[in-house]
């Protein structure tokens, strides 16, 4: 058995600025106000011992 720690590759997304987005449009859309329909927030590809 492996005790050592295996690093697994992933996709690292931007949480609390996903989560301070959608707080700000569901307010717009309690309001009443128009939302955009499309936001793009910046990831990143974290490389670990799983690619190549």
């Amino acid at each position: 058995m492996n005790s050592g720690k295996y690093l697994v590759s992933t996709i690292v997304q931007p949480v609390p600025d996903m989560a301070q987005k959608s707080v700000k449009l569901l307010l717009k859309k309690i309001k009443g106000e128009e939302i955009e329909t499309l936001t793009i927030l910046p990831v990143k590809f974290a490389e670990g011992g799983t690619t190549r």
